[in-house]
């Protein structure tokens, strides 16, 4: 006998809002709209994957940073694989998903990812290489293999007219 389907039912009050525009010729990004009025954005990270952990548990976004040399340690916070960090092996690289579509001025990173992580926060601590709670936005983790990933830099998004909404306001 077949299972039967499942259905869900969600409040749209608490949904964050539609589509508002997306682009994946050059870039991959997508953009959403606040609409419900039971969501509050903030600016911080949140590491859920990991709550068992008592370290880096939650990270509050101080600013923006542009990576413009490799070498850089970062890390990414990926929905699958939690927080991962390592190194920007390249700037200005271009990227080719499994479909054969290609995104340039990537950042190339070493660290772990996987199916689900694209999206995600890609981040450096405030203070250069000395973790604090305070971390800055360098761009949006869009895949990669296990061990190497891909991110759209952060000034994609301003390109587009959009801002970033920090503890520090």
């Amino acid at each position: 006998m077949a299972p039967s389907p499942m259905f869900y039912l969600i409040n749209r009050n608490y949904l964050i809002g539609l589509l508002e525009d997306y682009v994946f010729e050059r870039n991959d990004l997508g953009f959403i709209s606040k609409e419900g009025d039971k969501i509050t954005l903030k600016p911080i990270l949140r590491n859920k994957l990991h709550m068992e952990s008592t370290q880096y548990l939650l990270y509050f976004i101080a600013d923006s940073l542009d990576i413009i040399s490799s070498g850089i340690h970062v890390c990414k916070s990926g929905y699958v694989t939690g927080f991962t960090c390592g190194e920007v092996l390249a700037i200005n690289t271009a990227y080719k998903f499994d479909s054969g579509k290609i995104v340039n001025n990537a950042i190339t990173v070493r660290l772990t990812g996987n199916t689900g992580d694209s999206g995600g926060s890609l981040y450096r601590y405030h203070d250069g290489d000395n973790p604090s709670l305070f971390v800055d936005a360098v761009g949006l983790y869009i895949g990669g293999t296990s061990s190497v990933g891909a991110a759209e830099p952060i000034d994609k998004i301003f390109d587009f007219g959009y801002d970033l909404v920090t503890a520090l306001d």
